[in-house]
């Protein structure tokens, strides 16, 4: 008989355990610019605690002089993809977009899974929230001048730690390297389409200098003193081991499930196609941006959120010269939005800005082959239900308010569920498609022939793991 955990009396110890947390270098270069890739060799032998991969470095967006440079919001922009390989088989090969990816899931679970101390959440206007100053730790910003920070004595203001793909979604998380043969963990950085760049750094609405006017230069960033850090777990018994090795003996293997990710992008006329072949297709992913998201590098005041136009006297003058903003919704701050929030046009996902007219609203539809979901077409607030009932239910980070309007201009996307209502890796309920030639096609009305659209097909995958570290993946 079973009892519930508030009821039962219970203990459980693993006596001998030892953490410790280990620094790893690179491989090939500590300092990187944009469109680069640096590589880290994990350790052997070792029990990994895959969740506490951290990917450390400094950031500046000041590779261009003058250009106005911001960071993007979320530090995880500045990465396009990133993949796993042990003894150069492919773990995981990553997909491109993985930065957008990001700001599609944290907008439809409506959270912000950057860390707020070492993830740059937010875009910088004047004085940084990561030093107090952002031109170096020497002063604020302002006119054209580039977001940049300290570097020297190894400084590295920023981490990437919320991993998608394998790292963030394996389970168990603690993985045993030993098992496996040398694994090669590398990231490859996005281009200098991600930054903002800035004719200046008033508020929106103060003339033709302020910080979403575009600037007169291309933005460029470069990465500095660039290590990993991981957590690695030490157990005193072979009890471990000799469970592992009895796995294998009886099955020819152990398998390690984890979440993957395929992505495709394309200008959609109407239809995206889209097609993958996997044993769990658990979810299909959608966004659309204007067609300039990739070249204008401008950044966007996210709607509702404050603008010019509320004023108070200096401390000496004594006139109301002062610009100290109002939210675009009511003065009070409706929503938390009595503050500044901006993105970046790579990141501002939109279904406004994308509409063939503007007093026509869309419809969406995802079909696989003959099959059609929704069975009707959808509009932008059924889109957003359907997504509600179809993103993971357990996060971790900060709660995210969104209003309707903020949906369709900032943070449009939405999402389809294929497998059963739960997020438990372990269990592969989604769509087989290995066995059949799928055809997938996100079907739309009113948009313009120029929109963006980004298509990400999440599955479950599983790592075998046999004796003398053979392996295999079944996608």
């Amino acid at each position: 008989m079973e009892y519930m955990n508030e009821l039962a009396y219970m203990v459980s110890q693993v006596a001998g355990v030892s953490v410790q947390t280990f620094r790893i270098e690179p491989t090939n270069t500590t300092d990187c610019l944009a469109g680069r890739k640096v590589s880290f060799a994990l350790p052997s032998s070792a029990l990994l605690n895959m969740r506490t991969l951290a990917l450390h470095f400094s950031a500046d967006a000041a590779q261009t002089a003058s250009a106005g440079g911001r960071l993007p919001p979320k530090i995880t922009s500045l990465i396009d993809r990133v993949e796993i390989s042990a003894g150069g088989q492919m773990i995981q090969q990553g997909f491109n977009q993985q930065n957008t990816f990001h700001h599609l899931k944290d907008a439809l679970c409506e959270i912000n899974s950057t860390d707020h101390v070492l993830g740059h959440p937010y875009v910088v206007r004047t004085t940084s929230y990561v030093d107090g100053y952002g031109d170096s730790g020497s002063s604020g910003l302002t006119s054209t001048e580039n977001e940049s920070y300290a570097t020297s004595s190894g400084a590295a203001q920023f981490a990437v730690n919320n991993f998608v793909g394998f790292p963030g979604t394996c389970e168990p998380a603690i993985q045993n390297m030993s098992l496996l043969p040398d694994c090669i963990f590398s990231v490859y950085f996005a281009g200098n389409e991600v930054l903002g760049s800035a004719a200046g750094v008033a508020l929106t609405g103060t003339g033709s200098s302020d910080l979403t006017d575009a600037g007169t230069a291309t933005a460029a960033f470069k990465i500095y003193n660039l290590h990993l850090t991981i957590e690695a777990v030490g157990l005193a018994s072979s009890v471990y081991d000799n469970v592992i090795a009895s796995e294998i003996a009886a099955n020819g293997y152990v398998t390690v499930p984890f979440k993957n990710y395929f992505s495709q992008t394309d200008t959609h006329t109407g239809s995206t196609k889209f097609s993958v072949a996997t044993q769990s297709l658990d979810r299909v992913w959608v966004c659309t941006r204007a067609t300039a998201y990739d070249t204008s590098q401008l950044i966007s005041a996210v709607n509702g959120y404050k603008r010019s136009g509320a004023f108070t006297a200096t401390s000496s003058g004594g006139s109301a010269t002062q610009d100290v903003g109002k939210p675009q919704y009511d003065i009070g701050g409706v929503l938390d939005t009595n503050k500044e929030l901006y993105t970046t046009a790579y990141f501002n996902l939109s279904e406004v800005a994308t509409r063939a007219s503007a007093s026509v609203a869309p419809t969406f539809q995802m079909q696989l082959n003959g099959s059609y979901i929704p069975a009707f077409k959808a509009t932008v607030e059924e889109l957003w239900q359907v997504s509600k009932n179809s993103v993971p239910k357990y996060h971790s980070g900060k709660p995210m308010f969104i209003s309707l309007d903020q949906y369709r201009n900032n943070y449009f996307g939405f999402c389809f569920r294929l497998n059963l209502p739960n997020d438990d890796v372990r269990i592969a309920s989604g769509l087989d498609t290995r066995s059949v030639a799928l055809q997938g096609y996100i079907n739309s009305t009113g948009l313009a022939s120029t929109t963006n659209m980004m298509v990400f097909a999440e599955c479950t995958s599983h790592l075998r793991i046999g004796q003398g570290r053979q392996m295999n993946v079944v996608i």
